[in-house]
């Protein structure tokens, strides 16, 4: 770099050096690792969400569907997937944010998706329709869904 630049603020630097025409050298910065760090999160994110659209949506036609093949489908063809696509994801966002498996929010949530995806499993293979059988599968999907956006912690608890 151009000694002349290190005297510079950082963002006057950074203006410097994208802009050659205005005064700047040719020599571009190397992207931020901060950069990098946030574009691989909100790409999981982003991983994430579809997971749980896909097992929401696969849910939602296992009892929307008529036929036992189609609700079949809907649970072992979409939910099913999402579901692993959605556990996938979230491991990689705790190992991304430095998150211990061990927070409550995330041990209560793992076995409550494995209860909704039971549930919903349970209800294609005995052909039930039922409003029982839908708030069996759903009611845990929904606490799962206030445990990642609340996160409740340890601490807490005993509070």
């Amino acid at each position: 770099m151009d000694p002349s630049l290190r005297a510079l603020p950082h963002a006057a630097r950074i203006s410097m050096l994208a802009h050659p025409r205005e005064g700047g050298s040719q020599e571009r910065l190397a992207p931020h690792p901060r950069t990098s760090i946030m574009a691989a999160y909100q790409i999981l994110l982003l991983i994430k969400f579809v997971g749980v659209i896909l097992y929401s949506g696969g849910l939602i036609g296992s009892f929307v569907a008529t036929a036992l093949v189609d609700r079949k489908r809907a649970v072992h063809a979409v939910a099913s997937p999402g579901l692993v696509v959605t556990w996938i994801a979230g491991y990689l966002l705790t190992t991304q944010l430095q998150v211990p498996l061990t927070e409550l929010w995330i041990v209560a949530a793992i076995p409550l998706s494995l209860v909704s995806q039971l549930a919903l499993v349970h209800s294609v293979s005995r052909d039930r329709r039922t409003t029982g059988a839908f708030v069996s599968a759903f009611a845990p999907l929904f606490m799962v869904l206030l445990m990642m956006v609340f996160r409740p912690t340890w601490s807490g608890v005993g509070s």
